[in-house]
């Protein structure tokens, strides 16, 4: 497998980029030199002059060969492959989310046009060098600072999903995203607070600040006819890709060019060249995609069960992700997947419903389990009914804990029953929220274990274990289509069965982990080893943890 590894790794190396890599490349530009633009009117909060040399550093960099080759190559190559990527797109049902990036990527370009020809234009052509006062003041007098607004916020909302859709499988980027989330969101806030300040800082001045010498009115007109030819240039392309998807259709379907896609439950026929997460989104069939369809996570994949012959074999982005996850030879990836032939397909991931298809995916949950240790001696205690009494009193009181904190039961039944809160936005909450919901428990199996002692002088043994950390909840369909049950895997549910063992050693009790008490910001003090309530802290050292599910 490590040889496999490095020599794909060594293939990488040596082949072009694909069109994934220059996507994310030429985007990370154009991103970074947006940024730079809010950055630099979030200067206008500290003085016009401040945001003046910041536009001095900027210009320096964007403005000189390097810079501008950079710049543009990645402008023209990004909206080169966005509409590919609309050309080849064979169905336009998909997640809101990619509906929406895909939505602002293309009238992206019509703002940046006309920012290019009133900025670069009129600089190249003309000699045009104003400063930022004649470019705040002239904005804000020809009523043309909402477009200035305009211009960048479709840009930074398209480059924020498109970074989460790159990034987003990551353990890092999801334990980063509280911070992210207040710098994606504070940022554009402070460029338009420095924008509006820098225009009272101008109208300050008497007689008003003017740096520039203007432009002639023949000058103006010449960038403005440029300007209105390059929109509808674009705005042609585009029309074009559309259309061109619209011609492709009517062929394939003039000539038959049809496949078969068979899955578990129904079958349907698509055009030919299709993929399979095409096909499942073109016929409502809910199919779990984390990344969109770029090869990425991996949540897609299938097993094909028959036609696989019929299939080119993984190449590419595809064929690093399978190797990563470490995929049998029937496992392909339903995004990149385009069979030639009938093929029946398997999806891995099980869900089948949209409402739970986007838990296929690893988050960090706050884990409450509640386990019926020596369950033998009890039974060998109580009559077969009086122990089915005393189960449904116990998971009862665990489901109402649960509910009550606003947690998700997984399980219930025999010796133990499981719930997860999930904190992928608010990891300290889920946490809060599971020791509340532990206490709660606690609180009635101590009551239930009284009525024990007193009705039939019998002891009942519960241990009650919390943790957090990663698990991925796969919502996985039984032999019935309204049949479904929660599997939930992961190092997180790995770290749990270490607290499970050690508290099935101490015959019951409540045992929290470290991990859990730091999350939920308690003081670890208060969780010592009480002899009333037998609670123990459970410090978890993994240092083989396993790597993350994709």
């Amino acid at each position: 497998m490590a040889a496999a590894r490095f020599a794909l790794a060594a293939r990488k190396r040596l082949a072009w980029p694909s069109r994934r890599d220059l996507r994310f490349v030429t985007g990370l530009v154009l991103f970074t030199y947006l940024t730079g633009h809010l950055v630099n009117h979030a200067l206008g909060l500290i003085s016009l002059a401040a945001a003046e040399a910041g536009l001095d550093i900027a210009t320096s960099f964007w403005q000189s060969p390097a810079g501008t080759l950079l710049l543009y190559g990645s402008a023209l190559t990004h909206m080169g492959l966005a509409l590919d990527a609309v050309y080849q797109r064979r169905t336009l049902r998909m997640p809101f989310r990619d509906l929406l990036r895909i939505a602002l990527g293309l009238n992206l370009p019509v703002l940046l046009i006309a920012h290019a020809a009133s900025t670069r234009l009129a600089m190249e052509a003309y000699g045009y060098n104003p400063f930022y006062a004649d470019v705040v003041r002239d904005l804000w007098q020809q009523g043309h600072q909402g477009r200035q607004f305009a211009i960048l916020a479709p840009g930074w909302i398209h480059g924020c999903l498109g970074l989460n859709a790159a990034f987003g499988r990551h353990k890092w980027w999801r334990d980063s995203m509280p911070i992210l989330f207040g710098v994606f969101l504070v940022l554009p806030i402070l460029s338009a607070l420095g924008f509006v300040d820098m225009h009272r800082e101008i109208v300050r001045f008497d007689p008003p600040m003017h740096n520039g010498d203007g432009l002639a009115q023949a000058n103006i007109a010449a960038i403005a006819a440029w300007r209105d030819r390059a929109v509808d240039i674009y705005l042609a392309l585009v029309a074009l890709a559309f259309l061109a998807r619209l011609v492709r259709w009517a062929i394939e379907r003039s000539r038959g060019a049809v496949v078969e896609v068979s899955y578990p439950t129904r079958s349907v026929r698509v055009p030919r060249g299709w993929s399979v997460l095409e096909a499942s989104r073109a016929n409502l069939i809910a199919h779990p995609s984390a990344c969109g369809g770029r090869a990425r996570c991996s949540t897609c994949r299938v097993r094909v069960t028959a036609g696989l012959e019929h299939c080119a074999p993984a190449s590419g982005d595809e064929a690093a992700t399978l190797l990563r996850i470490a995929a049998p030879s029937d496992v392909r990836l339903a995004c990149q997947l385009r069979p030639n032939a009938p093929v029946s397909v398997v999806p891995l991931l099980g869900a089948r419903d949209a409402s739970v298809a986007a838990m296929a995916r690893e988050e960090t949950y706050a884990i409450l389990f509640v386990d019926l240790i020596a369950r033998e001696e009890l039974a060998r205690a109580l009559l077969p009914q009086d122990l089915q009494w005393v189960l449904s009193g116990l998971y009862r009181a665990f489901d109402e804990a649960v509910r009550g904190a606003g947690g998700l039961v997984l399980h219930v039944g025999q010796e133990h029953a499981s719930a997860v809160f999930a904190g992928a936005r608010d990891v300290e909450r889920a946490s809060r929220r599971c020791l509340a919901a532990a206490r709660a428990l606690q609180s009635r199996v101590g009551q239930i274990g009284q009525g024990l002692d007193r009705h039939w002088r019998a002891a009942m043994h519960i241990a009650i274990t919390a943790h957090v950390g990663p698990v991925l909840l796969d919502p996985v369909e039984l032999s019935k289509p309204d049949s479904r049950i929660v599997v939930a895997v992961g190092p997180g549910v790995d770290d749990m069965d270490l607290l499970r063992e050690l508290a099935a050693q101490r015959r019951g009790g409540l045992v929290v982990s470290e991990t859990l008490l730091a999350s939920a910001r308690e003081n670890p003090d208060a969780w010592g080893e009480p002899a009333d309530a037998h609670a123990l802290r459970a410090r978890i050292d993994r240092i083989d943890a396993p790597a993350p599910i994709q």
